[in-house]
């Protein structure tokens, strides 16, 4: 039964996160520079929310707000779904499928490892074929 520890060993990615004081400009600029469509937003080394491209889409440009104006903590969600680093793949899916998530942090003793799509997550449970 492969874990989502299978898809942490096979990354290379760094982990960016953000604190709750940067603005959502920020974000955006980290999320479009280091192609992450998630960041873990993180305060004292604890994960206190987590912020999205969805979540900037629906919050902040539909309602025409500038971006430079508005706060993470603002927006950010703060009941984070989270994942242990050795559950089930197929508990990962299931996580998201119900909350309508995206991206999971992966936790490990009470740490932050990295955020996991589900793209990473669909790759495992359905490997191409060659």
């Amino acid at each position: 039964m492969k874990r989502v520890r299978d898809i942490v060993e096979l990354r290379e990615r760094q982990l960016y996160s953000i604190s709750p004081d940067t603005t959502v400009q920020a974000a955006i600029q980290i999320m479009s520079s280091e192609l992450v469509s998630a960041l873990p937003v993180m305060e004292s080394n604890q994960l206190v929310g987590i912020i999205s491209e969805r979540d900037y889409v629906r919050k902040i440009a539909s309602q025409k707000i500038p971006a430079w104006s508005v706060k993470i903590n603002e927006v950010m969600t703060r009941d984070v779904i989270t994942v242990d680093i050795n559950e089930p793949i197929e508990h990962c899916m299931k996580l998201m499928t119900a909350n309508r998530i995206r991206h999971l942090p992966v936790m490990e003793d009470g740490e932050l490892v990295t955020v996991i799509s589900i793209t990473d997550v669909v790759s495992v449970l359905r490997p191409h074929e060659n």
